[in-house]
């Protein structure tokens, strides 16, 4: 999704539950409230089971957008979710994120939303078939879903909105662990910690609590 979000792109994190401690470095910290990115309320409007296993809650898509998420946005056209998971997910939960990471981006070519669509914002997944396309929260969204169906537990994981000059806003997947929050990146075939991701972080899906984002805390990310 190029530059913006609104022409901008979104992360992913993984969701642990909201015991973990304020303090801990480990784990993205989150504080007050933040909207949802425009196109991720679209999808919610457009396609509930979709929106539901993306940690959002469509039974609030019926409200009106607000003049920053507003915009004529088409249906979302979505591949089928996954089937149930395999009976026996990797065991170790580090090479399963490690290897759905290489898994998306090696198969998916990235292109921005306003090449492919004529337009600024559209999440959708992007599969990863032989002609599969998509930009930042595409491929974040395809990684998700990947993640749910080997075994991933669904509310481990979040989206995330970061920000780098050179490349402006963008989305990216967070798995939370037992280790700490981890980042699903499209720019990178590595999963790292959160804090050792080059991004200043904008705000993010709460953790544990479905439909809700939240601003990630000033001080948090690079410098």
């Amino acid at each position: 999704m190029g530059k913006r979000i609104a022409a901008a792109c979104i992360a992913v994190l993984f969701v642990l539950p909201n015991t973990v401690a304020a303090q801990d470095n480990r784990y993205v910290p989150v504080t007050g409230s933040a909207e949802a990115p425009r196109g991720f309320v679209a999808l919610c409007r457009e396609d509930a089971q979709l929106c539901s296993a993306l940690g959002g809650t469509p039974e609030r898509a019926d409200a009106p957008l607000t003049e920053a998420t507003a915009s004529i946005v088409p249906a979302v056209h979505s591949l089928p979710l996954p089937s149930t998971p395999p009976a026996q997910p990797d065991a170790d939960p580090a090479t399963l994120l490690a290897r759905v990471n290489r898994l998306v981006n090696g198969h998916v070519r990235q292109r921005t939303d306003l090449a492919q669509f004529g337009q600024g914002e559209l999440w959708r997944r992007s599969g990863i078939g032989r002609d599969a396309v998509g930009d930042c929260e595409d491929i974040a969204i395809e990684k998700r879903l990947q993640l749910i169906a080997a075994g991933y537990p669904a509310e481990r994981l979040f989206f995330a909105v970061v920000y780098r000059r050179d490349l402006g806003l963008h989305v990216v997947l967070v798995a939370r662990t037992d280790a700490g929050d981890m980042v699903l990146d499209s720019r990178s075939p590595y999963v790292r910690p959160w804090s050792e991701a080059a991004y200043d972080w904008i705000s993010a899906q709460a953790p544990g609590e479905a439909g809700r984002w939240k601003m990630v805390a000033a001080s948090a990310g690079r410098s």
